[in-house]
């Protein structure tokens, strides 16, 4: 069927008589390189003199093509060419391309397959064979042994700092330079015992979860940063700490929004050592807040105080304090 397999066969005299023996060692893969696959030992490479095996890391080797491979000539198109011109706009794969995974195809195309699709890693091959990005990164290996690989590879704690330094300077850094962000926290509900899952009384809501901090840039929306913390953790604590780290990366934000879980005096004062202006949503709990309404709210909605934004109409009345 055009598929190329590999055995060696060997002879010996017994009694005067030539026996001969064969052994296979299975699919051709890299006959240059002398790599084979079968089932028993994967990827190798085989010694003739000595008849040792010798396994090869399956990162930079392509995958196998099936026969019974389905339909190739109808496929996806726009959604995975607009997602990959979008990242190269950007300057995204040269830090992608910083994870330490030989085969640089694979990892692209699970960017892609974890952007576009919601379905399970068991499904990538599938969704591979049906999208544009097969034509895209054509050496791509999306069998559940290599998705593992790739993983295990990539979230070596090396790998990801690689990428988040180059990610710092060539994609955030050529833009506004990361001042402008955006800070939120959110809790990711789970019942899974281990030390990151904690009792969390949010807004009055009780429930074991771990907090997820982001970080994106304004002027962008790309994120910038991400850190979990304990679940029983309060978003007051996180905020000089964030900041910090991400001045150790060379992001000195100037203007930073923030939710209003953040807003306490002793962040305020940070806020302001730092000459880092904000601006943020005042909690209903803060005595600040009642005095401003007790002072503004009967004069708010005058025909002096309505503005536009965007697509609306607001009151709004500013108040030094």
């Amino acid at each position: 069927g055009g598929v190329k397999y590999a055995k060696v066969c060997s002879g010996r005299r017994i009694d005067g008589k030539v026996v001969t023996s064969q052994k296979s060692l299975g699919r051709v893969i890299d006959e240059a390189r002398g790599i084979y696959h079968n089932r028993e030992y994967g990827f190798f490479t085989y010694d003739i003199e000595t008849g040792e095996y010798t396994k090869v890391s399956a990162s930079d080797i392509p995958p196998i093509r099936r026969r019974n491979r389905k339909e190739r000539l109808i496929l996806d198109f726009g959604d995975a060419w607009f997602i990959d011109a979008f990242i190269k706009d950007i300057g995204l794969w040269d830090s992608i391309g910083k994870l330490s995974y030989g085969n640089s195809d694979t990892v692209r195309a699970m960017v892609m397959f974890y952007v576009l699709c919601s379905m399970a890693n068991c499904h990538a091959e599938e969704w591979y064979e049906g999208s544009y990005a097969r034509i895209l990164y054509p050496n791509a290996n999306l069998s559940s042994q290599r998705l593992s690989d790739m993983l295990s590879s990539i979230g070596e704690e090396h790998s990801y700092r690689e990428f988040f330094a180059c990610y710092f300077r060539d994609v955030v850094g050529k833009r506004d330079g990361g001042e402008d962000i955006l800070i939120d926290s959110t809790g990711l509900p789970n019942s899974i015992h281990f030390p990151l899952t904690a009792i969390s009384n949010h807004n009055g809501k009780i429930s074991n979860e771990v907090r997820l901090i982001y970080v994106t840039q304004r002027g962008t929306n790309l994120p910038i940063y991400f850190r979990y913390v304990p679940g029983n953790v309060v978003d007051v604590s996180t905020l000089t700490r964030t900041m910090k780290e991400l001045k150790a990366y060379n992001i000195d934000t100037k203007f930073a929004i923030l939710d209003a879980g953040y807003l306490t005096a002793e962040n305020t004062r940070e806020l302001y050592d730092a000459k880092v202006s904000f601006i943020s949503r005042m909690s209903e709990k803060l005595s600040l807040y009642s005095s401003i309404v007790d002072t503004c709210l009967a004069e708010l909605e005058r025909d002096g105080n309505l503005f536009r934004y965007n697509d609306r109409y607001i009151y709004i009345i500013r108040k030094k304090v």
